[in-house]
C-alpha cells in the first residue's frame, strides 16, 4: 500500500516514532471518543484531545476520532504527523485544535476505526511497543537495534564459525 511505502522506512530505520492515541480524559471505552474527525470535499479537520500514556516523544500518531453516528460504526483512525499546524503535544496530552489533514492519512476507510482498533488491540500489552509505553523497556528513537543497522554482508564478513566437531579416530 501507499501508506506503507510512505512510513514504514523512517519508522523502521528510528526517523519517526509513532503512538497509538485512543484514550481520552473521562472516557472508558473508545466506542464513547470524543474526539471529533469531520469530513469535508478535500480534508479533515481533527479536534479534541487524547491522553499520552508515554514519556517517548512521538512524531507521529495513529489518532481514533469520532467520524460518523455514536458507536462502533463512527469511528476512524487517521495517522497524524504530530508536527502539523494545530497540533498541541503537552506531557500526558496531545491536543487537536481544528487540525486539517487530507484523506491520505486514514487509516483503513472511513467509519471503519472499530476494525482498526480490534485487530490492533492485542498487541499493545504483549509487544515491546507495549512494553515501551508502559516504561518497561526503554528505546531511545533512531537507535539501531541489535543488527539492524548492518548489512547482511557486514554481518557475514565478522561471523566466526563454529569449530566443526572433533572426531573420534580411536576405531572403536
Amino acid at each position: 500500500s501507499t501508506q506503507l511505502e510512505a512510513w514504514l522506512p523512517n519508522l523502521l530505520c528510528g526517523v519517526t516514532t509513532w503512538g497509538l492515541l485512543v484514550d481520552e480524559q473521562g472516557v472508558d471505552d473508545p466506542v464513547h471518543v470524543t474526539t471529533r474527525a469531520t469530513f469535508d470535499w478535500k480534508y479533515i479537520s481533527l479536534s479534541g484531545s487524547k491522553h499520552l500514556a508515554t514519556t517517548v516523544p512521538l512524531t507521529h500518531a495513529l489518532v481514533l476520532a469520532r467520524s460518523g453516528d455514536q458507536g462502533k460504526a463512527g469511528l476512524t483512525f487517521l495517522a497524524v504527523d504530530l508536527a502539523t499546524e494545530g497540533v498541541t503535544v503537552g506531557p500526558d496530552t496531545v491536543s487537536f485544535d481544528d487540525v486539517r489533514v487530507t484523506d491520505d492519512v486514514v487509516l483503513g476507510r472511513r467509519d471503519s476505526g472499530w476494525a482498526v482498533w480490534t485487530a490492533t488491540r492485542p498487541y499493545l500489552e504483549r509487544s515491546l511497543a507495549g512494553r515501551i509505553r508502559r516504561g518497561l523497556v526503554h528505546a531511545t528513537p533512531g537507535a539501531p537495534a541489535g543488527d539492524l543497522d548492518r548489512t547482511v554482508a557486514e554481518i557475514l564478513d565478522r561471523h566466526v564459525p563454529a569449530p566443526p566437531p572433533e572426531i573420534d579416530r580411536r576405531g572403536g
